[in-house]
């Protein structure tokens, strides 16, 4: 087909045979850019170019070219006025007079010859001439294997690490640099030569100190960085301050537990896209840290090198903002049962938009690619190689409560309040008027219901056992009676609910023949409905009477009573990041214990107090905030209860404080010594316990 009105085209790559067919066809041609593979064709001369051409880009690949082919090139385009050449060639290709004698008719010239041999530092003096300087303007730059005009093939990337030598015939020595906007350094501290401007790119192998890298490169400029490893990053904190317009990181070596525990509590929020590789056994509590470390990361690649199934769902699920993402995992033969886990559980399932592409790997390969995209980039695209779509529907018909109460609750507040106020008082009602039918919940201290435990067994079990972790340090005799005395109360007290009133972390499991009980505020069996439901979750009064009905015996041995022993004081203390546990002046729990001769338990929940921030104003100088529209849902943060190593107590029928207060300093050490011992294996290093 003839296209004799074409006068500008454009081609990415293109053979000899491609080329003179196109050339039949089209020779009205007025400017021209393409990229020659001229595999297998042994000469130049074997195609003509359209005589008008004014303007020529050509790139050759996998041939090497002289300067006789170039000559015959352009003698035969006399109306040219603007070439750019990339070319691998011989000796003769470097020669500046010989292109002086045929470069006469042309406006401008950019051009990089490279050679497969390390140039001698000579080859610039024939472009030292008063031609190219100052007739023409034209000015050559040198490195070891290659010349090429600056600024417009000036190198935009150098490597520290090798023995580059950069050298032009412009007067201004820093123009070879002027394009520089990457740098890489290896294990030592060599400077360039002048201070480059444009820097916005760093690659670094080992630390380098903020003082040598600012006397030649503006730290304010990097928007990538790259580092060894994840340690290195505290070389630079506050990157805020070091590097304010940073966004993306990548990491090359595996993160581990030490080093993921060698961070600490850095918050580096202002990294949108992250690069990185996972390893070890404690992959999911690297995961958490990790979402806890970057928590506005939009874009994501990373590389799991164990448990590829938990550590993709944990990212799909614990990135707020992820928009896409990028996993590289190992050939399983359960990929496509783990691919449909990851799918069904994932929040990606509740969004409207989703796409997700695994591209298998080939038949020598042993890595696939699974790539996730989220929200509008997804309308756009459409590929996927397993089918998910079924899952879908029932997946958000799953989890549709979560959206109703984020999206509906607000609006429905006022019906649903109406509803339940009804409700709780026609039940109470009826309860009052049939009291005779009601003797098993006559008592409000005794857990003697436990209907409703199923119920949230099925509601929260699934989701969290990913989040919430029961550690137990020692085993505990079923022939005894405990009190645990439960740390910190929290804004929700979720530890000890799900720990203590579900089997969501296998407590019977664990602690097998010792049966919890959870104690709450005694008011809260007074209220209509609310007291329902905490006797049918198997909740308890925490009053004097309902604590000695279990640990006197009366229920037999295995009964733990489990105490939150700050109570509403330490609830008001409750900070996000701090850990401060009310107890110096709390005596009741251990008087009791020496009343009854039962051991005491210190437990400590690491993560209880980070679901929601708390603020000062003028309405309370307590205020909470989670997620959503209106705060309600709390935030993403893993929950792990240690339950510590038992204080065996001997019984005295009549305590005097003497006694009470020794059994306390004793339970104030070994809680103190529980929270050091473990703080670090949770991320709470840096988060010194205060105990008021």
């Amino acid at each position: 087909m003839p296209f004799p009105y074409l006068r500008h085209l454009n081609l990415e790559k293109c053979s000899i045979n491609d080329l003179k067919t196109l050339f039949q066809h089209s020779n009205q041609l007025r400017s021209f850019s393409l990229c020659l593979d001229m595999h297998n064709s042994s000469t130049f001369d074997q195609i003509s170019f359209p005589i008008q051409l004014i303007r020529l880009h050509l790139k050759i690949e996998n041939r090497i070219i002289s300067i006789d082919e170039m000559e015959y090139l352009l003698l035969n385009l006399p109306y040219l006025q603007y070439l750019q050449l990339e070319l691998f060639g011989l000796q003769d290709l470097f020669d500046g007079d010989r292109w002086q004698s045929f470069t006469q008719n042309l406006i401008i010239f950019n051009f990089k010859f490279n050679a497969h041999y390390n140039l001698n530092r000579n080859v610039l003096e024939s472009y030292r001439t008063s031609y190219w300087i100052e007739e023409k303007h034209w000015f050559v730059g040198y490195n070891n294997n290659s010349i090429f005009s600056i600024p417009h093939f000036a190198p935009n990337y150098i490597d520290m690490c090798q023995d580059l030598i950069f050298d032009s015939t412009g007067s201004d020595l820093t123009l070879p640099y002027s394009r520089v906007n990457t740098i890489s350094f290896g294990r030592n501290e060599v400077r360039p030569d002048y201070y480059l401007t444009h820097i916005n790119t760093l690659k670094i192998l080992s630390p380098l100190s903020i003082s040598f890298l600012t006397s030649f490169i503006d730290l304010n400029q990097i928007k990538y960085l790259s580092l060894s490893s994840l340690y290195d990053i505290l070389t630079y904190v506050p990157l805020k301050e070091t590097m304010p317009q940073l966004r993306e990181l990548s990491i090359h070596m595996s993160v581990d537990i030490d080093t993921i525990n060698r961070i600490g509590n850095y918050r580096f929020e202002q990294i949108h896209k992250l690069e990185i590789r996972i390893c070890g056994q404690y992959n999911e509590y690297i995961t958490e840290k990790l979402i806890f470390l970057f928590p506005n990361v939009h874009h994501l690649i990373c590389t799991p090198e164990t448990n590829p199934k938990e550590v993709m769902y944990r990212c799909v699920n614990g990135f707020k903002y992820l928009l896409n993402a990028s996993f590289s995992l190992r050939i399983s033969s359960n990929i496509e049962r783990d691919f449909e886990f990851i799918t069904r559980q994932s929040r990606c399932s509740t969004k409207d938009n989703f796409i997700c592409q695994v591209c298998h790997p080939l038949k020598r390969e042993l890595i696939f690619s699974v790539h996730w995209w989220f929200g509008k980039q997804s309308s756009s695209f459409f590929t996927r190689y397993c089918s998910i779509q079924p899952k879908y529907h029932w997946h958000r018909i799953r989890y549709y409560w979560l959206k109703f109460m984020d999206k509906l609750l607000p609006k429905c507040f006022p019906y649903i309040l109406c509803i339940v106020i009804i409700y709780s008082v026609s039940i109470w009602i009826i309860k009052i008027s049939l009291s005779d039918r009601l003797a098993v919940m006559e008592d409000p201290y005794v857990d003697q219901s436990y209907q409703g435990r199923d119920i949230v067994d099925l509601l929260i079990c699934d989701c969290a056992r990913e989040h919430v972790k029961l550690i137990k340090t020692e085993d505990l005799d079923p022939n005894r009676n405990y009190i645990f005395g439960y740390h910190p109360h929290g804004t929700a007290t979720v530890g000890a609910g799900i720990n203590f009133l579900t089997e969501a972390t296998h407590f019977s499991t664990l602690f097998p023949s010792i049966r919890p009980h959870l104690m709450g505020l005694h008011t809260n069996f007074f209220c209509p409905f609310l007291r329902e439901l905490f006797l049918s979750l198997g909740e308890c009064s925490v009053s004097r009477e309902s604590c000695q009905y279990f640990l006197n015996g009366s229920s037999g041995q295995g009964n733990a009573v489990v105490i939150v022993t700050g109570g509403m004081k330490e609830l008001y203390l409750t900070e996000y990041q701090r850990m401060i546990f009310y107890l110096k002046k709390r005596k009741g729990f251990i008087r009791l214990a020496l009343e009854n001769g039962v051991s005491l338990v210190p437990v400590i929940t690491f993560g209880e107090n980070e679901h929601y921030r708390h603020y000062k104003n003028w309405i309370s100088n307590r205020w909470i905030w989670g997620r959503s529209i209106v705060g309600c849902l709390p935030l993403r943060h893993p929950v792990t209860t240690v339950v510590g190593k038992p204080i065996h107590v001997n019984q005295i029928i009549d305590p005097s404080q003497t006694d009470i207060d020794q059994l306390h300093d004793q339970y104030l050490q070994a809680t103190e010594q529980l929270y050091n011992t473990n703080k670090a294996n949770y991320g709470f290093e840096n988060v010194k316990l205060e105990i008021i």
